[in-house]
């Protein structure tokens, strides 16, 4: 009886052919999947495997054991540490160092000016692991950490905007920072200023970056108060969630790191509209068709825009800025974020660390404000041409940048193609390359023994050819008139850029070096040119003489802050 229901029923399966296809149909898509993710799996499998024949024979510590993370990397610490680890397996295994961070993951540390410029004019692609978080934060579409390939046009159009609008306005806008120094700085009883190098930096960078972008409002609008501390709290964290290739969304604190992350943007989204607005109203104010033009001067020079704003005159230094970043769409939100994010903090790192040299070492603080005096005056506002004049200023900012780099490394990947580094060296695709810029800037074989003394000498050279050449030729300085032997420090001797195979990498190198770089070192200078103008800067008695650096807010400074005194010069009492 069983045997004859058991045949009725295969007939019945037999005899329903609908029924029959669709489990033919399921049975070939099951198999079609099971052949694609076996052939997905096979070839993470050989990728591995090649990455693990290829790293073999690259000079450096083996992989020890198949764990999350090397035992060397797992020693240290923090970035810091990572670079005395570093700076120890390259004595021992050479320029080019392997360092398995992992089974999967392989680190070529490179410790070679030639080779790193090489590298990082091949390598054009940004360490995948690193992504998660900061598109979390600005959205896939930053330039700052999307694939080369689909962001080439716009750094272009990027390098033109800032090289172009935003450095020709700079200058003026630093210079009216400073007179809001109030803002960020206390004021004693003795009629000086106290502040911390660090904060100060800080909202100085932001600020004059911010109006660069948004308008001279910017300092003035609650939405920026609230989205700078955003920003600097979603930069604390941000390490914490950097090597993360999946959100840990199990994760309480992962949880509001991302509700943060949202946050930002409806803050940035706000500070947008807000520029936007003022923006239209200045055009209205300034439109002969809603007023006439006597009632439109006498408003520019009240200089009330609903009682916030200043004179057109002074709102204007950044409208065709604010209408070519903002009002165009040049800059969406994220991408207003990811600028603020990279290029605020970078910017108060190197300014504040050039604060503190200058307040450690006042003989040189006093040739920076004697060359202030010969170019500009005591009294008359730096002009936009006077940057350029400022050779041992500039000297002072590279060479504090040399010290303390606003990262301690430079990473890329190349993932598509290997990477030949020299005779037997080949990087496989898919490796992370690493520069330790802070160990090379140090390095004494391109600065000298002294390369850990602070020298701005260093990025100065003779003016005139006779006194270049003086010393291959004793003759040609005989050559040279006695008004060129008396010329003036600053006269004779000008400032040169760092060469790309120096070993200055602060700016990094390459395809993917830092577009906003001349924009950053004329803020700085214009920023220090107009405050050491105004005011002598010293340390508070307390204040510790060793300098250590240490990350903050994703870039390096010393730590702790150096606590400064700001003494007004006579000359602006």
């Amino acid at each position: 009886m069983g045997r004859k229901q058991e045949g009725e029923n295969r007939g019945g399966d037999s005899s329903n052919p609908e029924l029959f296809t669709w489990r033919y149909e399921l049975n070939t898509l099951a198999w079609a999947i099971l052949i694609v993710v076996t052939s997905m799996l096979l070839k993470k499998v050989g990728q591995l495997l090649r990455l693990w024949l290829m790293g073999s024979r690259l000079p450096g510590p083996p992989l020890q054991t198949l764990v999350a993370r090397s035992v060397n990397c797992a020693k240290a610490a923090g970035p810091l540490k990572l670079l005395e680890l570093f700076s120890n397996l390259h004595k021992e295994h050479g320029p080019v160092l392997k360092i398995w961070m992992g089974p999967t993951q392989l680190l070529v540390s490179i410790f070679d000016a030639r080779i790193v410029n090489e590298v990082l004019e091949k390598a054009k692609d940004r360490v995948p692991t690193s992504q998660m978080a900061l598109q979390l934060a600005f959205g896939k579409g930053s330039l700052f950490f999307a694939p080369f390939s689909k962001v080439e046009r716009q750094c272009a159009m990027y390098d033109r905007e800032i090289n172009g609008n935003l450095l020709a306005e700079v200058h003026a806008i630093s210079h009216k920072v400073i007179q809001k120094l109030d803002l960020w700085a206390k004021r004693g009883q003795d009629g000086n200023w106290e502040t911390d190098s660090n904060s100060c930096s800080q909202n100085l960078a932001f600020a004059v970056l911010g109006i660069s972008i948004f308008g001279e409002g910017y300092v003035d609008w609650a939405v920026a108060r609230k989205f700078e501390k955003l920003l600097v709290s979603i930069a604390d964290e941000i390490p914490g969630w950097i090597h993360y290739t999946m959100p840990p969304v199990w994760r309480l604190s992962f949880i509001r790191f991302w509700r943060k992350c949202d946050k930002l943007k409806h803050s940035t989204e706000s500070l947008v509209t807000e520029a936007q607005k003022v923006q239209s109203k200045l055009h209205e104010t300034d439109n002969p068709n809603n007023t006439d033009s006597t009632t439109s001067k006498s408003k520019r020079s009240k200089g009330s825009l609903n009682g916030k704003y200043k004179n057109k005159e002074v709102c204007g230094i950044t409208d065709a800025v604010s209408s070519n970043l903002v009002n165009k769409k040049i800059l969406g939100e994220g991408r207003v974020g990811a600028m603020m994010y990279h290029g605020g903090f970078t910017t108060a790192g190197i300014l504040s660390g050039v604060l503190t040299q200058l307040a450690h070492h006042p003989e040189i603080q006093a040739k920076v404000y004697a060359e202030v005096e010969e170019v500009c005056g005591s009294n008359m506002a730096p002009s936009q041409s006077d940057v350029k004049q400022m050779h041992y200023l500039m000297a002072c900012v590279h060479e504090s940048a040399r010290l303390l780099p606003s990262a301690p490394f430079l990473q890329r990947c190349s993932l598509q193609s290997d990477l030949k580094l020299g005779p037997g060296l080949i990087v496989p695709a898919g490796a992370i390359l690493a520069a330790p810029v802070h160990l090379i800037q140090l390095d004494p074989v391109y600065w000298g023994n002294d390369s850990t003394n602070f020298d701005p000498d260093r990025f100065l050279k003779p003016k005139s050819k006779c006194l270049l050449n003086a010393e291959e030729s004793p003759c040609i300085q005989n050559e040279c008139d006695q008004t060129q032997k008396d010329a003036t420090m600053s006269e004779r001797r000008i400032f040169q850029a760092p060469a790309s195979d120096s070993g200055f990498l602060t700016f990094g190198a390459g395809a993917r070096s830092c577009i906003g770089s001349n924009f950053a070192l004329t803020e700085i200078a214009s920023l220090i040119m107009a405050l050491i103008q105004r005011y002598e800067l010293k340390l508070v008695q307390e204040s510790p003489k060793d300098l250590t650096p240490k990350l903050e807010h994703g870039v390096l400074q010393y730590s702790p802050s150096t606590r400064l005194i700001l003494i007004p010069r006579i000359a602006h009492n």
